[in-house]
């Protein structure tokens, strides 16, 4: 018999994805009319059964209750084999399995009744061979070890059988024993090991000088008139079936012929009944001694007894439970029994089913309660079906997962192919990058190759493939398969990489594989603490693995994380600044410069944090999610307590959040007003310091917005950190109402049991923490998304009106230009209007107008615009350079209508405002280094401006020596029509002069198109145009000839001061 620690399947269970549909394939059981007496609890009895065999999907079973010395009930229920439809009825014949012992044992009784043998010898004096050692000393063995299961012979002897049916098997796999070592001295420790009752059997055979199927029939099984059993299978044998894909498999188990003492005597649920009924005293015993069934049911108490309560006697359990239980388990690889009496009460209990199923115990004891009128304890799931679901889990999940990788990987070599991805790095790198994975996969291979003998009680994979379900296998292969391809994908990205590869399901899978592994980590610690030998039993691979896996996947994914947010802080941004840069400058300009700054900045790095918490939420989760599993598999109470627990945090938080993210926006709406402190603290800055009280005023201002921050920072903090608190109480008291109330309630439940609910607990407040603490960071990130939404959105609208408006004309110039405006005006809306529409809805009234204008402006032509502050003359200024879009009218260029885009082309501009960067952008500023070093003697900016490779390097300048700069740059872009906006009103007198009688003229000479914005009337004689703007009307005369600018030279000796 096969027995699985109760930690088993921990690890497997990567994915609980179980198609329970499929069990829908299995027909339901049913009830065969086979009943002895009618019990009057046989419907309860019956509907019990028939719903666990739903459940539980066991294709068929036979039932039998004694009460009071009588059968009170007998019962077949499904099928005996499901293709031929033949249902289970009394007659119906069962591997008994380690039932077998029983028999074994009473023969061995039989033997030492009639003087051949005693309980007291060694093996030895019966098998010459049977040489046993305890840490290399000879130990001798005596029978009655062997027959108490006390011999030392360890569990995993079961892998020492041979697949067999001829008669020496049997002596054939007891001498496999004289290799093996004993774990225990004899004598000294109970521990099940299936081949004891073999070594028993040899000996049958060997004194009796009869096979031991021969022995046993005629010395046991005919004098007690059990004709239905034998070593033999009958026609009317039941199907044997495995668990398979969710549903059932006829499985015709391999044959060990070796293994018949100990689990191969097949019967029917007739011969059970009379079996125990002998064992009861109700049936005479034929020619046995009464005696030799006392002997059999003695057991061995001088030893400590097992967690069961129980001391193992011949072939049975003898439990001091209530008036004392008699018991016994059988299972082999398809069949599994159970049987069970009380001897003072004269009750017994048995049944029998064609699969293999932890279930048949528990069914047992389930219709012991009824008898008792006790409520039925929780029936645990079986092993064996848990394998099956554990492995359709992982099948189900790793077929789609291997497609996905697949998918991409054949993905990935068409972008190689297209040219998109590109080989980096080299030949070494690829290597080694292909050794970790082989290395991964070697450590993998190891782990599965540890399993059996850390959940199977050391056998082999030989055995665990006879036992288990064929789905094992499958999906161990499908994990492989996956893992491979996956590794075959990481590393084909790896090596051939493409820009903003963001490699996201790269990074979320490495993540919940890192969370894998360090669930690895606590499941094993806690094996191992429950373990007598956690390195004999192979669970420190499975923990190193897991720290390796863990790790390892930390160190990739963090790597990745960091090199993705850094990128998504570039795209973002970038986008943001594409966006604005073809962003019409009239509707940019509405835009709060503080929004854009925040945005910017604060925002997208804000945002760039989502792959980090994202990642750590994923592996915080995958932890999570295995510990559920564990929980699960140790108790469905536990499972549910854990998810009710972490779900009710997890609402808490969201509920906080929902209150905090008030204060969220309003901290991210104060930020923005903060930044404009910051522009005008900057901007402002010499004002400030010439006003002690203006600079104490605007100190009050910028601290009660850095205050109004903090406390919204700190409000929303604040019923996070509560919800936080509550959490970690939460955990606490379930912590404690585990260790003090669980006991109370489940009775059943052992110390081991609640050992690991504490221990996994305790391991699941950092995970639970890990992801209720990002939630904060989160919704910090939903308002930064939000505001940058909004920021793009708008954008992208400023960008799409742009393009509506324009009417894809080209227009050609050649040297002369001409712009015509025609009836152009501009309407100035107040700010809490758009533009024509009133807040009620209606049409809006303009604040302002500017216009119409209707005016030429020539090439070879300067033209003068004149007026008061406020009079519309940069307004006149920005719809001519196409910056601002006219509300009506129409600007041509040499007699084709024009859009903003090109008009803007068409200008080099110096405005009041204007903008000085630290290299001529849009210069071929090598070709053109002679044109520059002579512009700077001639700005005599030459000894404190230098130019090299298109970068001004300079010092401080004063705002005249900025502004001649500014002159030199418009030189170098050489458009047509050139404006200056106030350009002399920060120049000496003398170098206003030269601007006004040497370069204006100069770039007349040059049939340039020039335009000036200025209030130097004693500088009227220069322009050929006057437009004189006064409340946004123009009044447009004629200038005086430009023949009467003074020819002569200007001396520009002396160096002019800035101002």
């Amino acid at each position: 018999m096969l027995k699985i620690n109760k930690m088993k399947l921990v690890i497997p269970a990567l994915m609980m994805i179980v198609a329970m549909a499929w069990l829908s394939l299995r027909p339901p059981p049913q009830i065969v009319s086979e009943v002895s007496i009618e019990h009057p609890k046989a419907t309860q009895i019956n509907q019990f059964l028939q719903a666990q065999m739903r459940e539980g999907n066991i294709p068929g079973m036979s039932v039998v209750v004694i009460e009071n010395g009588l059968t009170s009930h007998k019962v077949g229920l499904g099928m005996a084999d499901i293709a031929s439809q033949t249902k289970v009825n009394a007659n119906t014949q069962f591997e008994l399995a380690s039932n077998t012992k029983a028999f074994t044992g009473l023969a061995l009784h039989t033997l030492e009744q009639q003087g051949l043998l005693s309980l007291s010898d060694k093996v030895r004096d019966h098998l010459p061979a049977f040489n046993m050692q305890y840490e290399g000393e000879d130990s001798p063995v005596t029978l009655q070890q062997v027959l108490h299961h006390t011999s030392g012979i360890p569990f995993d002897s079961i892998t020492l059988f041979s697949e067999a049916t001829d008669s020496l098997a049997l002596s054939r796999d007891v001498a496999k024993l004289n290799d093996v070592a004993l774990v225990h001295p004899p004598g000294s420790v109970f521990l099940y090991a299936t081949i004891n009752y073999d070594v028993l059997g040899a000996i049958i055979a060997k004194v009796s000088g009869l096979s031991y199927e021969d022995y046993v029939t005629q010395a046991v099984l005919q004098p007690l008139g059990l004709n239905q059993t034998s070593f033999v299978k009958a026609e009317n044998h039941a199907t044997g079936y495995k668990h398979h894909f969710g549903g059932l498999e006829a499985y015709d188990a391999p044959i060990y012929r070796g293994n018949a003492p100990a689990a191969y005597l097949s019967s029917n649920i007739n011969d059970v009944e009379r079996w125990l009924k002998i064992q009861l005293g109700l049936i005479d015993s034929g020619s046995l001694d009464k005696s030799l069934f006392e002997k059999a049911l003695r057991p061995d108490r001088s030893i400590k007894p097992w967690f069961n309560g129980g001391s193992y006697a011949s072939g049975w359990w003898s439990i001091q439970q209530g008036s004392g239980e008699i018991s016994h388990s059988g299972n082999n690889p398809n069949f599994s029994t159970f049987m069970m009496f009380f001897p003072q009460e004269q009750k017994a209990v048995a049944v029998l089913a064609n699969i293999n199923s932890d279930r048949i115990e528990q069914l047992a004891r389930g219709i012991n309660n009824i008898l008792l009128d006790q409520p039925i304890p929780y029936i645990e799931g079986d092993m064996y079906a848990s394998v099956d679901k554990v492995a359709l889990g992982l099948i189900a999940f790793m077929l789609p997962f291997t497609l996905v990788n697949l998918g991409f990987l054949v993905y990935s070599i068409v972008e190689t192919r297209q040219g998109s991805r590109k080989f980096e790095g080299t030949v070494v790198s690829v290597v080694i990058k292909i050794l970790v994975a082989a290395l991964f996969l070697v450590g993998l291979a190891v782990c599965v190759n540890s399993l059996p003998k850390v959940f199977f009680g050391g056998v082999n994979w030989n055995v665990v493939n006879t036992w288990a379900p064929n789905t094992l296998i499958l999906g161990i292969a499908a994990v492989f398969i996956g893992v491979s391809s996956f590794s075959a994908y990481t590393i084909y990205t790896m090596v051939y990489q493409k820009p903003n590869d963001k490699q996201i399901f790269v990074i979320s899978a490495l993540g919940a594989l890192s969370g894998l592994g360090n669930t690895f980590c606590i499941f094993t610690i806690n094996m191992a603490l429950q373990s007598p030998d956690p390195l004999g039993n192979g669970l420190y691979i499975i923990f190193l693995f897991g720290m390796v896996l863990y790790v390892l996947g930390q160190k990739v994914v963090r790597t990745k994380v960091l090199s993705l947010t850094n990128q998504t802080i570039f795209n973002m941004r970038m986008g943001l600044v594409r966006r604005i840069l073809s962003s019409p400058y009239h509707q940019i300009e509405k835009v709060e410069r503080e929004n854009i700054q925040t945005v910017l900045n604060n925002d997208a790095e804000l945002i760039s944090q989502f792959p980090h918490y994202l990642i750590m939420m994923i592996t915080s989760a995958t932890t999570l999610l295995f510990c559920f599993i564990y929980l699960g598999s140790v108790s469905i109470w536990g499972l549910l307590l854990a998810l009710l627990v972490v779900t009710f945090a997890t609402m808490l938080f969201f509920t906080a959040g929902a209150r905090a993210n008030a204060h969220l926006e309003n901290a991210r709406t104060v930020q923005e007003y903060f930044f404009a402190y910051i522009n005008d603290l900057t901007a402002g800055l010499k004002e400030l310091n010439l006003n002690n009280k203006k600079k104490a005023h605007f100190h009050e201002d910028m601290k009660d917005s850095c205050q109004e921050y903090c406390d919204s920072n700190v409000n929303a903090g604040v019923k996070y950190i509560n919800v936080l608190v509550m959490g970690e109480l939460l955990f606490t008291i379930v912590i404690g109402f585990v260790a003090f109330i669980y006991p109370a309630i489940f009775k059943n439940l052992s110390t081991a049991d609640l050992t690991t609910f504490v221990l996994v607990f305790l391991y699941m407040t950092g995970p639970v923490n890990g992801v209720l603490n990002n939630i904060p960071h989160l919704m910090k990130i939903k308002v930064a998304w939000k505001r940058v939404c909004n920021l793009t959105d708008r954008l992208d609208e400023m960008a799409l009106e742009s393009i509506t408006s324009s009417n894809n004309s080209v227009v050609k110039v050649n040297k002369d230009v001409t712009i015509e405006l025609k009836d152009v005006t501009y309407e100035y809306y107040r700010q809490n209007e758009s533009q024509g529409k009133s807040e009620e809805g209606g049409p809006a009234t303009p604040s302002f107008i500017v216009g119409p204008v209707s005016c030429y402006f020539n090439s070879g032509e300067i033209t003068f615009i004149t007026g008061g502050n406020g009079s519309g003359k940069s307004t006149l200024a920005k719809l001519i350079t196409g910056l601002y879009v006219p509300s009506n009218g129409q600007i041509n260029v040499n007699d084709c209508v024009i859009n903003s885009d090109e008009l803007n082309q068409l200008y080099t501009a110096i405005f009041w405002d204007y903008h000085l960067f630290n290299k001529l952008y849009g210069v071929n500023a090598e070709d053109k280094q002679s044109q520059i070093d002579e512009h700077l003697d001639t700005l005599r900016l030459s000894k404190i401006v230098n130019i090299e490779q298109g970068k001004i390097a300079s010092t401080d300048l004063s705002t005249g020596q900025r502004k001649r700069l500014a002159l030199l740059v418009s030189h170098l872009d050489e458009r047509p029509i050139y404006l200056f906006d106030e350009w002399a009103a920060d120049q000496d007198p003398e170098y206003r002069k030269v601007f006004y009688q040497v370069i204006l003229p100069e770039l007349k000479r040059q049939n340039k198109c020039v335009i000036v914005i200025s209030h130097d009337d004693h500088y009227f004689n220069v322009a050929d145009k006057i437009i004189k703007m006064e409340m946004g009307k123009p009044t447009i005369s004629k200038g005086e000839s430009a023949h009467s600018i003074s020819k002569e030279p200007i001396s520009l000796s002396s160096e002019p001061v800035g101002v």
